[in-house]
């Protein structure tokens, strides 16, 4: 008896092995549903049967077997009805997501997929109009892109055509436009070079060279640069820093590269006899640097925004010498240092942009000798408080 046993077990466990194994060669889950659902029913329907009738054919009627097989078919049939139904109800989800997939690769970008059915599939539905949503968004920023883009590069090449011609023709020396050629011509190399980093920051191709530095260095640095400017606008630079800091871990360079544009930003919507602030805290293990202007706020819904290629839908966009690039520039080299970066209205007027770097590893230093940072000359020009 033992014997027999192990017999139909294995062989049942065979016939199940072999089918699972066989249902990768049906083509559709709800066909494969069916199969299975089959298999499970009528398989240990028949294992049974088959023992009974082999060891136990003595002792078993035939009224004994058609009940045991009437049980069993009404089985087959209720676990198939609820297969059927089951099944129907995924294909048709798979269907509409298709259906939704199939009008997006069209182009027709507005398509959803409906969030409704299981919760598997409403979950796959919603992911899939996330993700054809941001689909539409990017699609416009390149639109937009290109749009920006051809305008700043027609307006200086226009300007310089003209001039030349000017020159050309005998209506003007190369010494009345030679200042205006070189402004121009900064412009287009301006642009192209935003344009280049643009395109290796979205390919992930940004090759950073990371250093331990103080954070004071890298804002003298940008003050300095920014303080003529500062200064023909009538605008004051005030630093806040906050005492202790420790060194950050940056691409000292490119750290540099989003000072100067918060800060000319800043410099073109501030009016003279105002002041732009520039704070330096930590906080955990970041290095937060914030510039801060008495400037007009940003609209709510343009926050969202402001970091995009050539958003110009609010006051702190761009304008004519900074491309319309800058910002997202900024967000790609700090977020290339593994930092973030915002902007928000203060409650006293003004805009507020944050960004943030990682701290370097604290350097142990022996009691009574820890370097002393250098004060701050608040006599340069610029730096004023």
């Amino acid at each position: 008896m033992i014997t027999a046993i192990v017999i139909v077990a294995l062989g049942t466990l065979g016939v199940g092995a072999s089918v699972a194994l066989s249902l990768r060669y049906i083509p559709t889950i709800q066909q494969r549903l069916i199969v299975q659902v089959l298999v499970a029913v009528l398989l240990p329907l028949a294992a049974v049967s088959s023992y009974e009738l082999i060891v136990l054919r003595t002792h078993i009627t035939m009224s004994e077997v058609s009940a045991l097989l009437g049980v069993g078919i009404a089985a087959a049939i209720t676990a198939l009805a609820g297969a059927l139904r089951i099944g129907n109800a995924v294909m048709a989800g798979i269907h509409r997501l298709s259906d939704a997939a199939t009008a997006l690769a069209r182009g027709e970008l507005g398509t959803r997929a409906p969030e409704e059915g299981p919760t598997e599939l409403a979950d796959l539905a919603a992911a899939f109009n996330h993700m054809a949503e941001n689909i539409d968004t990017q699609l416009r920023a390149r639109r937009e892109l290109l749009a920006w883009t051809s305008h700043d590069l027609r307006t200086p090449a226009a300007l310089l055509q003209a001039m030349l011609e000017a020159i050309e023709d005998g209506l003007a020396t190369p010494d009345r436009y030679m200042q205006a050629m070189h402004e121009q011509l900064r412009l287009l190399t301006g642009l192209t070079d935003d344009l280049f980093q643009l395109s290796r920051a979205e390919a992930g191709d940004l090759s950073l060279e990371v250093l331990d530095v103080r954070a004071l260095d890298l804002v003298e640095a940008s003050l300095a640069a920014i303080s003529g400017m500062a200064e023909q606008r009538g605008v004051k630079l005030q630093m806040i820093e906050a005492p202790d800091l420790p060194l950050v871990r940056c691409a000292p360079e490119q750290v540099e590269r989003v000072l100067l544009n918060l800060l000319t930003n800043a410099l073109r919507k501030t009016s003279p006899d105002s002041t732009v602030t520039l704070k330096i805290r930590s906080e955990a293990d970041e290095i937060v640097f914030i510039v801060e202007d008495p400037g007009r706020a940003i609209p709510a819904e343009a926050l969202e925004r402001i970091f995009d290629s050539y958003w110009r839908g609010h006051p702190q966009g761009s304008s004519a010498g900074n491309a319309g690039l800058g910002l997202t520039i900024s967000r790609a080299f700090v977020e290339a240092q593994k930092g973030r970066i915002w902007a928000e209205n203060r409650a006293e007027g003004g805009v507020r942009f944050s960004f943030t770097l990682p701290a370097a590893a604290p350097v142990q230093h022996p009691a009574g000798t820890r370097p002393a940072l250098p004060e701050l000359d608040v006599g340069e020009p610029g730096f004023r408080g």
